[in-house]
């Protein structure tokens, strides 16, 4: 497998702040994480919505190991160019996707507290920040 290359997404709210991942729902259309952020001065819900979605999974940190070293950045939404899911999952002659021009798809990692989340997706991910929470 290729080497590990991610870039941070700096345009997502509360950057340096890791979020739990609160809630997972999919229905073919959309795939919506809640992410819950907690500090000393904030509580605050974000949405991030993905269409166009190929695959997705969740993982316990503990499981992917490999992308936390010193080189990972900062930020909690991650684009993953070389080396993650997709480049495992293309191993496997029974992944279509795989044939596809990579550049017609990205992968995201969602990098919560406890799990991450791994998606493949056409579509540029949607990002809702709810009212802070008291």
């Amino acid at each position: 497998m290729s080497e590990i290359r991610v870039e941070s997404v700096k345009s997502i709210p509360l950057y340096s702040v890791v979020p739990l991942i609160n809630h997972i729902s999919y229905d073919s259309w959309l795939l919506r994480v809640s992410l819950f952020f907690s500090t000393e001065e904030i509580r605050q819900m974000v949405y991030v919505d993905f269409t166009d979605i190929i695959g997705f999974r969740v993982l316990d940190n503990g499981n992917l190991v490999e992308f936390w070293n010193d080189d990972c950045p900062n930020g909690w939404l991650w684009e993953v160019s070389d080396g993650g899911w997709f480049d495992l999952e293309k191993q496997r002659e029974g992944f279509v996707t795989g044939y596809v021009e990579k550049d017609l798809l990205t992968e995201y990692l969602v990098i919560g507290t406890d799990d991450c989340i791994s998606i493949l997706s056409s579509s540029t991910p949607k990002i809702t920040t709810v009212n802070t929470l008291l």
